[in-house]
């Protein structure tokens, strides 16, 4: 009895996992924050080998977009903090990708990110109205 006792009091262990340090860890989403002009906010999970457009169409959330291509430039935003890839854009200048702007179509998260909507217009502002 005591051999069964003993299996059965190590059967009951909990597993400890193994430490892993952050940058050993590969991650597989990121927190997306949309801030709006409104002043509202709204986060959610994108994965990195989703565009944000995409990841915030199948959230339901409504913003402004028409080829999905990064041809048009409706979709644009800007990063207030954190990186993105910006893979196919034919509508922003170097000087407007310096500052921050993005299409939102064309742009995967590669860390936490916000991102300001509603940017056609501002984008397109003089330097001296750029916020």
């Amino acid at each position: 009895m005591a051999a069964s006792v003993k299996a059965f009091s190590q059967m009951s262990r909990p597993q400890v996992a193994a430490r892993m340090s952050r940058s050993s860890l590969k991650v597989n989403a990121y927190k997306v924050t949309l801030e709006f002009p409104n002043g509202r906010t709204k986060s959610l999970e994108v994965q990195k080998e989703t565009s944000v457009l995409d990841a915030v169409d199948a959230a339901g959330v409504d913003l402004p977009y028409l080829c999905r291509t990064g041809t048009c430039g409706t979709c644009a935003s800007k990063v207030v903090s954190g990186q993105v890839d910006l893979v196919g854009n034919h509508v922003l200048s170097p000087e407007q990708v310096a500052k921050g702007y993005v299409l939102l179509c064309s742009t995967y998260p590669k860390t936490d990110v916000v991102l300001r909507t509603h940017q056609e217009e501002q984008m397109h502002l003089s330097p001296y109205e750029d916020q």
